[in-house]
């Protein structure tokens, strides 16, 4: 028997789990035909997380019992706390005495089905009168929309924006009168005042300029910063009418100051100090800069002050900025060092300019986030397994309480908190160090007791359900013995061939004829097999089997900059995929960091050759001896750099190869890795190609409309084209559209090794 290496053994392994679909388990009847089951399922950035489901089988009414923070929010200046996850909507009752679901909001109780993968995120309005998020309508775009919470209606605001995972997709004013969004580069507005009138101008008159959502920052003031190039303006928000209605006649806004650099919103972004007169400015997501607001500079710049400047190592990013009033700036990052998501933080005191400013580092780790509290004396410093209270202007802990696994934090009061975690949500007291549970967020283990209560066990804490919307922590239960069979039914679960469910619960009727499911089968939208297979060659590997896996391998590049591997290794790390890499001769001289990172990681990595040039362009003339050195040479400069030996595969610069250059590589026991899908994501490096490239949402609806069983689809690091980004920024947006397919993401290797079986 042919003997697999332990490696791809490990990355079979890896591939088979690299998301989970829906899996039902656990059903158990109590008293009066109430049943008990968990949906459990992997979810990216979260991990494995399981929910809590009851059911009344005479009017099949379902209740969720748990709720998971994928998104936590506090809204109506501190009273209400929204949580939102793939299964519905939820807000706390009066005086946060227990979370509920909003009915108005569709959820899984109500029939809709469960989404696999990342959620588009909603953006609640401040007063949590209306959510606003995107409706997708093709791989790409997708339509936005604002939902009244109240009575469930939706209005489409704009159609075909670039859909997007990210945390800015609209920005509401503080009053929650105004929002603003992007679309194809430019920047409007949308005004609460004028829909309540059903006066809401056309679009092209709500203009406010060009730009994406990076453009744009409200102050707590209620003033609109809208950065162009080097300038920034300032718009009250009263007179957003007349700048976009007469946008081409009139400045935009107020002048309130300049920066020393262009503006790049795909990949540059910044923030406004409480008071207006001062801005962050983050160039390319490294170079950190304060600036002075200043609307003239050509005489002096001002007072000369020392500037703080931060350069943060290419493998970090900001996360968060707390900026309050008594101008102590916080600065949390994070970043991936040996495969593992980091956190560090940064400090500088505007205070005392008479003194030279500097960021600071502040000896912290393991940090989840940073809240401020209500009166900006206090902070909240969440870490994996505890909360410390720190004095915000020293940094000095006052208090530390054990809280294992916090996700968000909101200060209630100036002695009260309340916590979501990945185990419950919870009310806090500082001071008397007691809690009160809000909901429990996940069940390891459920069941009913033997007075008919439902518990649940969640980190080895006990819960028992105490009202239909709230839970109480205790110490012991009556465990009543789990049943699968009462008097009218027979529970069980039944396997699914293919879609988002593993499985169903399904109920066979003892009392009368006939076995149902106990909620709608999930719909798929699986493409069917192609009825043959195609021919592969090994030698120049172009696709895997077209008939055996729904199995994708993407590739990426790294030629020369080191611009978006840190994005790709986190977001491949929030879905747990292993891919692969080529890594040029250029890239690793250049990058010899980002090459160790990269080797630390647990995806495989072949070589892009010594040098990168078209090696079939009839200048040169490459003979065998050329193409084994310069695959010799990448090896041994892969291997001196990392201790690692590059894997046996590799492919030529702009995948341009002939015939000889791949039988020269075969003799080296090399595999050429060809590509079949090729989404045009290189064609801004091309000088011949000018502007020819396409934009992100047309690269992403390439590849769905190409791809196949077995494809091999290549994405290119880099820094894209200026204002437009580059694939790699909007990779979860792919990869949920190929995981909506029912499609897995394997290495080249696994992809190679079951197209040979």
């Amino acid at each position: 028997m042919k003997k697999i290496p332990i490696l791809l053994i490990l990355l079979l392994l890896a591939a088979a789990f690299a998301y989970a679909e829906v899996v039902f388990e656990s059903p158990v009847f109590g008293q009066d035909d109430n049943l008990l089951f968990s949906a459990d399922m992997e979810v990216p950035g979260f991990g494995h997380y399981s929910t809590l489901f009851n059911v009344t089988l005479g009017d099949k009414k379902l209740q969720q019992l748990t709720v998971f923070p994928e998104e936590a929010v506090m809204l109506d200046a501190g009273r209400t706390l929204q949580i939102r996850n793939r299964y519905g909507l939820f807000r706390t009752e009066n005086d946060f005495s227990g979370l509920r679901m909003l009915t108005s909001f569709p959820g899984f109780i109500d029939g809709k089905q469960i989404k696999t993968g990342k959620m588009f995120p909603s953006h609640p309005s401040p007063d949590g009168k209306y959510l606003a998020y995107l409706e997708p309508v093709s791989y790409g775009w997708g339509n936005l929309v604002l939902y009244n919470v109240d009575n469930g209606k939706e209005t489409i605001i704009s159609s075909n924006l670039d859909l997007s995972y990210s945390d800015e997709v609209v920005l509401w004013s503080p009053d929650s009168d105004f929002l603003v969004y992007s679309k194809d580069a430019n920047v409007y507005y949308y005004s609460l005042e004028q829909f309540y009138q059903g006066k809401t101008l056309s679009e092209e008159f709500r203009k406010i300029g060009k730009g994406l959502i990076s453009n744009i920052r409200w102050s707590a003031g209620k003033e609109l910063f809208y950065l162009s190039d080097s300038i920034i303006y300032k718009i009250i928000s009263a007179q957003l009418f007349t700048t976009s209605l007469y946008g081409g006649l009139m400045e935009t806004g107020e002048i309130a100051g300049k920066i020393p650099f262009d503006f790049d919103p795909a990949f540059d972004s910044f923030y406004v100090s409480p008071d207006g007169e001062k801005i962050i400015f983050n160039k390319a997501g490294t170079n950190i800069f304060l600036y002075f607001l200043k609307n003239s500079d050509y005489i002096s710049t001002g007072d000369v002050v020392s500037l703080p400047y931060l350069y943060l190592p290419r493998n970090t990013r900001l996360k968060k900025v707390i900026w309050p009033s008594n101008d102590i700036v916080t600065i949390l990052a994070n970043s991936i060092e040996g495969g593992v998501q980091k956190t560090s933080v940064f400090r500088f005191d505007l205070r005392y300019t008479d003194k030279p400013l500097e960021f600071k580092k502040i000896p912290e780790s393991d940090v989840v986030d940073i809240e401020l509290s209500l009166d900006n004396n206090s902070v909240a410093v969440l870490y994996s397994d505890k909360i410390i209270i720190k004095d915000y202007r020293t940094w000095s802990s006052s208090e530390t309480f054990k809280y294992d696994k916090p996700v968000k934090a909101f200060w209630i009061e100036d002695d009260r908190m309340l916590i979501s975690g990945r185990y419950s949500t919870e009310v806090y007291n500082i001071v008397s160090r007691k809690s009160e549970v809000l909901a429990v967020s996940q069940a390891d283990s459920s069941g009913y007791t033997r007075d008919g209560s439902i518990f649940a066990s969640s980190n080895g804490n006990l819960f028992v359900q105490s009202s239909e919307s709230a839970w109480k922590r205790v110490f012991s239960i009556d465990e009543a013995a789990p049943i699968s069979i009462s008097d009218k039914y027979r529970v069980y679960t039944q396997t699914l061939s293919s879609g988002p469910y593993a499985n169903m619960i399904m109920l066979r009727k003892l009392d009368s004829f006939g076995t149902e499911s106990l909620f709608p089968y999930p719909e798929t939208s699986y493409e069917p097999f192609p009825v043959r297979e195609e021919e592969i060659d090994f030698n120049n590997f172009s696709h895997g089997s077209r008939i055996r896996r729904r199995e994708i391998s993407l590739v990426f590049n790294a030629v020369d900059s080191a611009e978006g591997l840190t994005e790709v290794l986190k977001i491949l790390d929030d879905y747990d995929i292993n891919a692969t890499f080529f890594v040029n001769g250029n890239f690793m001289r250049r990058n010899p960091e980002a090459v160790q990172e990269l080797a630390k990681s647990s995806h495989e990595v072949g070589s892009l050759f010594y040098a990168y040039f078209n090696m079939t362009d009839s200048r040169y003339r490459l003979d065998k001896e050329f193409i084994k050195r310069g695959l010799a040479r990448n090896e041994d400069d892969y291997y001196a750099l990392t201790g690692k030996e590059l894997a046996l595969f590799w492919h030529a610069p702009y995948y341009v190869v002939n015939t000889d250059i791949i039988k020269a590589s075969g003799e080296m026991n090399y595999t050429y890795v060809n590509r079949d899908v090729d989404p045009l994501e290189w064609a801004w490096s091309m000088d011949s190609y000018g502007s020819a490239g396409l934009s992100v949402p047309q690269m992403v609806e390439k590849i769905m409309d190409n791809k196949k069983p077995g494809s091999i689809i290549p994405i290119r690091l880099g820094e894209g084209k200026e204002g437009t980004g580059a694939l790699y920024s909007n990779l979860d947006l792919l990869l949920n559209n190929l995981i909506e397919k029912g499609y897995s993401i394997v290495p080249v290797s696994v992809l190679m090794d079951r197209a040979r079986r």
